[in-house]
């Protein structure tokens, strides 16, 4: 049996994949959101992650509140850290570990526009704070970017993580 991790797993994406996930019995799924782990102190994910010794980390955390991310330095901040570093402190411990990682990252990272190489398109302070992504392919993990602008929920949620 394979462990998962789902990081995230109260938000809209996190509680759909909780969902797949707990339908397959191949899968023992542990699931935690900013009440258990805060991904973006390094120290504790490390830690925490490495005691659970998951075969797979999905990480469906994110911040998400734009308007806000573009008007406040304090929530830019908290925006990068979530966005931008925590991917990069996940990365780490899932190659320690020889996990997979699954990452979901921010549409506003790309800027609608095919023309426009990314990172250099990267839309506005939301999409500039993930560009700390890239530690990913840094330590070696092969990656896929597939751009979702939106979800549409299964479940009356409006919740995001």
């Amino acid at each position: 049996m394979r462990k998962v991790l789902i990081i995230g797993a109260k938000g809209m994406l996190g509680q759909e994949l909780v969902s797949v996930f707990k339908k397959d019995k191949d899968f023992k799924v542990t699931t935690w959101d900013v009440d258990k782990i805060d991904i973006t102190d390094e120290a504790q994910a490390k830690e925490k992650i490495n005691k659970l010794a998951p075969n797979i980390i999905v990480n469906a955390a994110a911040y998400n509140a734009v308007d806000q991310c573009e008007k406040d330095k304090a929530e830019f901040e908290k925006a990068k850290n979530l966005n931008g570093k925590a991917p990069g402190y996940l990365a780490k411990v899932a190659k320690k570990l020889d996990a997979t990682l699954v990452h979901y990252s921010t549409d506003y990272v790309f800027s609608g526009m095919p023309e426009i190489p990314e990172p250099e398109g990267c839309a506005g302070s939301c999409g500039s704070c993930t560009l700390h992504e890239g530690f990913i392919p840094q330590l070696g993990f092969r990656e896929d970017a597939l751009a979702m602008p939106w979800l549409s929920p299964c479940k009356n949620t409006e919740k995001a993580s």
